[in-house]
Protein backbone atom coordinates (compact mmCIF):
# COMPACT_ATOMS: atom_id res chain seq x y z
CA UNK A 1 0.00 0.00 0.00
CA UNK A 2 2.99 2.05 0.85
CA UNK A 3 2.96 2.94 -3.02
CA UNK A 4 -0.14 4.77 -3.44
CA UNK A 5 0.42 7.07 -0.54
CA UNK A 6 3.71 8.05 -0.68
CA UNK A 7 4.32 11.31 -2.72
CA UNK A 8 6.72 10.75 -5.91
CA UNK A 9 9.93 12.32 -6.28
CA UNK A 10 8.16 15.23 -8.72
CA UNK A 11 5.88 15.59 -5.90
CA UNK A 12 7.83 16.06 -3.20
CA UNK A 13 10.03 18.38 -5.14
CA UNK A 14 7.13 20.90 -5.96
CA UNK A 15 6.26 20.66 -2.14
CA UNK A 16 9.35 19.84 -0.01
CA UNK A 17 10.12 23.84 0.93
CA UNK A 18 6.86 23.82 2.64
CA UNK A 19 7.52 21.14 4.95
CA UNK A 20 11.72 21.95 4.84
CA UNK A 21 12.73 25.27 4.40
CA UNK A 22 16.16 26.22 3.76
CA UNK A 23 17.49 27.98 7.03
CA UNK A 24 15.41 26.83 9.35
CA UNK A 25 15.98 28.09 12.48
CA UNK A 26 15.50 25.20 15.63
CA UNK A 27 16.89 22.28 16.43
CA UNK A 28 17.86 19.88 13.81
CA UNK A 29 14.82 17.55 12.61
CA UNK A 30 15.15 13.65 14.26
CA UNK A 31 13.12 12.54 11.48
CA UNK A 32 13.39 13.64 7.75
CA UNK A 33 10.66 15.58 6.78
CA UNK A 34 9.94 13.32 3.76
CA UNK A 35 9.32 10.46 6.20
CA UNK A 36 6.95 12.76 8.64
CA UNK A 37 4.77 13.66 5.37
CA UNK A 38 4.72 10.37 4.43
CA UNK A 39 3.15 8.93 7.91
CA UNK A 40 0.65 11.11 7.81
CA UNK A 41 -0.29 10.66 4.33
CA UNK A 42 -0.34 6.87 5.45
CA UNK A 43 -2.36 7.80 8.12
CA UNK A 44 -4.95 9.55 6.17
CA UNK A 45 -5.10 7.16 3.69
CA UNK A 46 -5.85 4.07 5.72
CA UNK A 47 -7.83 6.29 8.56
CA UNK A 48 -5.71 4.14 10.87
CA UNK A 49 -5.30 5.36 14.68
CA UNK A 50 -1.59 7.20 15.13
CA UNK A 51 -0.46 4.33 17.85
CA UNK A 52 -1.09 1.77 14.81
CA UNK A 53 1.82 3.87 12.35
CA UNK A 54 3.99 0.81 10.77
CA UNK A 55 7.13 0.42 12.16
CA UNK A 56 8.68 2.01 8.62
CA UNK A 57 7.42 5.81 9.91
CA UNK A 58 9.04 7.47 12.91
CA UNK A 59 7.42 7.02 16.15
CA UNK A 60 3.24 8.17 16.37
CA UNK A 61 4.38 10.64 18.88
CA UNK A 62 7.07 12.15 16.75
CA UNK A 63 4.32 12.28 13.38
CA UNK A 64 1.57 13.48 15.86
CA UNK A 65 3.36 16.54 17.09
CA UNK A 66 4.82 17.48 13.65
CA UNK A 67 1.11 17.29 12.21
CA UNK A 68 0.23 19.78 15.49
CA UNK A 69 2.64 22.05 14.53
CA UNK A 70 2.16 22.21 10.52
CA UNK A 71 -2.04 22.35 11.08
CA UNK A 72 -1.49 25.20 13.74
CA UNK A 73 0.71 27.23 10.84
CA UNK A 74 -1.56 26.44 8.56
CA UNK A 75 0.23 26.51 5.39
CA UNK A 76 1.34 23.39 5.31
CA UNK A 77 -1.98 22.10 5.00
CA UNK A 78 -3.83 24.15 1.93
CA UNK A 79 -0.88 25.06 0.24
CA UNK A 80 0.06 21.53 -1.18
CA UNK A 81 -2.62 21.20 -2.16
CA UNK A 82 -2.78 24.10 -4.72
CA UNK A 83 0.85 23.71 -5.91
CA UNK A 84 0.23 19.97 -6.54
CA UNK A 85 -3.04 21.32 -8.66
CA UNK A 86 -5.63 19.82 -6.24
CA UNK A 87 -7.34 22.86 -5.70
CA UNK A 88 -9.88 23.33 -2.36
CA UNK A 89 -11.20 20.38 -0.65
CA UNK A 90 -14.71 20.75 -0.31
CA UNK A 91 -16.79 19.24 2.13
CA UNK A 92 -19.23 16.21 0.73
CA UNK A 93 -22.37 18.19 0.65
CA UNK A 94 -21.18 21.43 -1.58
CA UNK A 95 -19.45 19.08 -4.26
CA UNK A 96 -21.20 19.15 -7.19
CA UNK A 97 -22.90 15.43 -8.88
CA UNK A 98 -22.91 15.55 -12.94
CA UNK A 99 -26.21 13.77 -13.05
Amino acid sequence: MGAMVELTDEEWDVVADLFDPRGRAGAPALYPRRLMVDAMLWLARTGSQWRYLPDRFPPWEAVWQQWRRWRENGRAVREPRRRLGMGPRLPACRRTVET
